[in-house]
């Protein structure tokens, strides 16, 4: 499926990403969504959905995580499972963003309403700790574990800068309320683990990566 083949899983690298009606069909936005959740809380996750406009349930919650493709970056599509401190929080911005991007608003005008919208306390920052599940193996980079710190630096606590961001944790989106600590999994070890997780992000005869 060539929509499937194009999707790449990355914080930090942009590939062309589809527009919002191009998605990939709802039951392998399901399938990926699943596929970033820890195998503790992924029968139980709720699944939203990315269409014309914005976001659907696709299966409610029984245990406050909430897994989907996130596109905080246009060019980056990411399966991610917000537990319910990051549903409360962060996703209701992602779910804006995507539902501004399905009124034709740009992302520039989108990430501007977002910052004047956390300013004015219309958002809010993870208001205590918590975690947000990336474990795909479905693209790069290795699967990793967010830990909410909202505003925190590098410099904070002495994070991993350069190389290193692959042996120790670091800051992601650093001095701004969706701030993550990051901690890389091994994806190899990974998907011995759970193979689970590698069914379920299993790309389809043809994608040239595998």
């Amino acid at each position: 499926m060539k929509i499937v083949a194009a999707i790449v899983v990355s914080m930090m690298t942009a590939t062309p990403v589809p527009a919002q009606e191009d998605m990939p069909p709802r039951a392998e936005q399901v399938r990926l969504a699943l596929s970033a959740a820890a195998p503790q809380i992924r029968d139980a996750a709720g699944v939203l959905v990315l269409g014309g406009a914005g976001y659907q349930t696709e299966r409610p919650s029984s245990n406050g995580f909430w897994c989907l493709l996130e596109r905080w970056k246009r060019a980056v599509v990411t399966p991610i499972c917000y537990d319910d401190v990051g549903s409360e929080s962060t996703l209701l911005v992602v779910k804006y963003l995507e539902t501004r991007r399905a009124a034709g608003a740009a992302d520039s005008v989108i990430y501007a309403e977002i910052d004047a919208g956390y300013e004015a306390g219309r958002f809010q920052a993870p208001a205590r700790w918590g975690v947000a599940y990336m474990l795909s193996p479905f693209g790069p980079p290795p699967p990793h574990v967010m830990y909410y710190a909202p505003h925190a630096r590098n410099d904070d606590f002495g994070g991993a800068k350069g190389s290193a961001r692959g042996l120790l944790p670091f800051i992601y989106d650093e001095g701004t309320p969706r701030a993550y600590i990051v901690q890389l999994v091994d994806r190899a070890a990974w998907e011995k683990l759970d193979p689970v997780a590698h069914h379920h992000s299993a790309a389809p005869a043809g994608d040239a990566r595998r």
